[in-house]
């Protein structure tokens, strides 16, 4: 496997939880004493766990190029050792270090989120400098890496090894691996047609049908239940390239909204589809549901950026009846289907179940 690398570069984005007004006044000294800094936008956030926090990002000029630690260490000076004290950890100070990352978005959006009305009000911010023209060639290059990984993937190229997607993009994969490799795996599809043999149930018909035909509803959010277990959904999943032509399909299992709002395509998708494992169904973030719904979403994984988009069908694939209440989500969002297979759906399963029996 590859070596770990820790990304370098002159443009970054920066949170400091715990801070002091020490921390404060430094990075405004910082910025009127250290000439190779070109820009900085820093903001006291609370965030929504009101969780107080300096959000930030910050310029240097073209000869600089560092890694991200060593930007840690500027940022923090000699103020490590100011941390105020942890109140459940009697003389022990709360941690007090800088996350700091490359900035991958454009300055303006990097400069945008700090201090974002939509998520934090008013809030006390500090500009030093002009904020720089966006570099329309930077995005521009993120996304003709993602057709490239798209295109790769479904024609079943290696993510590893000569001719891989490794080799053809070698500065991305050095720097944004995960990305890359998120990419890739979402791309990967199977090169085999289940229902090349197999006969579609009844509620699989209706479903893709559904889909294919429809434009998405603006509020409604279909759950897919299925109680008993083994009634195809995870086999729809697997089989979308061919149940949905033309469709781009975003699968996904239930994760945290941080998360699965970094992994989500920039410009949207035609259908999002959750197959839920038993396991994670009582875990399923119901504001990242929502925000699907609405076409935009907050990403604050590895760069902070706005994603605005059509708003995309979304189905629940699950075992259990989901979470009702004014706490998870607006009643007229739900449309719960149950899953029931007709007869000779239920025999031809169970006649399948037996001869997988036999055979162990």
């Amino acid at each position: 496997m590859p070596p770990t690398y820790n990304p370098s570069g002159r443009k970054f984005v920066f949170t400091l939880h715990n801070w002091t007004n020490t921390d404060w006044s430094y990075l405004k000294n910082l910025c009127e004493t250290r000439d190779d800094l070109t820009f900085m936008k820093v903001a006291q956030e609370n965030g929504k766990e009101e969780s107080p926090h300096l959000q930030g990002c910050v310029v240097f000029d073209r000869n600089f190029k560092q890694r991200e630690s060593k930007v840690s260490k500027i940022l923090m000076g000699p103020n490590k050792d100011t941390a105020l004290p942890d109140p459940n950890k009697p003389g022990q100070p709360l941690g007090h270090h800088y996350h700091v990352k490359v900035m991958q978005g454009t300055f303006k959006q990097a400069a945008d989120y700090c201090g974002n009305l939509d998520k934090e009000g008013e809030c006390p911010i500090y500009v030093y400098g002009t904020l720089p023209d966006s570099v329309q060639g930077e995005r521009t290059d993120f996304k003709a890496a993602q057709t490239i990984i798209k295109e790769k993937a479904k024609a079943g190229c290696k993510l590893v090894g000569p001719d891989g997607i490794s080799e053809l993009l070698p500065r991305f994969w050095a720097q944004h691996e995960q990305w890359v490799r998120s990419l890739y795996t979402r791309y990967l599809e199977s090169g085999t047609n289940f229902f090349e043999n197999n006969t579609l149930f009844k509620w699989q018909q209706d479903l893709v049908s559904y889909l294919n035909d429809h434009d998405p509803d603006p509020r409604k959010i279909l759950f897919i239940v299925d109680e008993k277990g083994n009634g195809g959904k995870s086999e729809l999943v697997r089989n979308k390239k061919w149940l949905f032509p033309g469709k781009d399909v975003f699968t996904i299992p239930p994760k945290d909204t941080v998360s699965m709002a970094s992994l989500f395509p920039d410009n949207g998708t035609d259908i999002v589809l959750f197959d839920c494992p038993r396991k994670k169904q009582h875990d399923l973030a119901y504001d990242f549901l929502e925000n699907l719904k609405d076409g935009r979403i907050v990403q604050t994984k590895y760069q902070p950026i706005t994603k605005t988009f059509p708003i995309p069908h979304v189905v629940i694939l699950m075992n259990r009846i989901p979470r009702l209440g004014k706490s998870y989500l607006s009643a007229d969002r739900y449309i719960i289907k149950e899953i029931e297979l007709e007869p000779e759906e239920s025999a031809k399963l169970e006649a399948q179940q037996a001869d997988t029996l036999q055979t162990i």
